[in-house]
């Protein structure tokens, strides 16, 4: 069945990656408290020579999210095809999707990574491979940039708001939506 993890940062030091798997059957949130950009948080992982799928939800909480500057990295190496995750962060200016190799379809609702009040938010993605890629089916209302260029697949962006945006596409056919 459907789990919660949570994880408090606040005391650890030379944290660089945490990865994540839920397995074929269920769906997982993870929440991460403390969160500093120094650490990137990996969805679906190898073990025993196996990818492991990651289904689910990713709640992270910044170590202080007043910033004008917050930065989250996510790598997604295996989540599951046809499955909506959903990735929230208040108070991120800068999302680093990064793409693993594996033959996967990422399918991600982004609206939860919000700037702080009065600044603005950037999504950059990258990595990944021609035959797959990522649909981005929401962003929140003060992100006004993508920057899908340097992604090997394709770039779906499925729903927006409808604030001015610069979007910059990958090497794929992708599909993005305009207002």
């Amino acid at each position: 069945g459907a789990e919660t993890y949570t994880f408090d940062l606040g005391s650890t030091t030379g944290l660089t990656r945490m990865e994540f798997a839920s397995g074929t059957i269920d769906t997982n949130t993870v929440v991460i408290d403390s969160y500093t950009s120094g650490t990137t948080i990996q969805l679906g992982t190898t073990i025993a020579a196996a990818v492991q799928e990651f289904g689910g939800s990713l709640d992270v909480n910044m170590v202080n999210s007043a910033g004008t500057a917050d930065e989250l990295n996510v790598r997604l190496q295996d989540t599951e095809d046809g499955v909506l995750g959903d990735i929230d962060a208040a108070g991120i200016e800068t999302t680093n999707l990064v793409l693993t190799t594996d033959a996967t379809n990422h399918n991600v609702n982004l609206a939860g990574i919000a700037p702080t009040l009065g600044s603005t938010g950037t999504i950059n993605i990258s990595g990944g491979v021609s035959t797959d890629g990522i649909t981005v089916t929401a962003v929140a209302a003060g992100v006004t940039t993508i920057d899908a260029s340097t992604l090997s697949g394709t770039f779906t962006l499925s729903d927006r708001g409808s604030a001015a945006m610069t979007i910059t596409g990958g090497t794929a056919a992708d599909s993005l939506r305009m207002e």
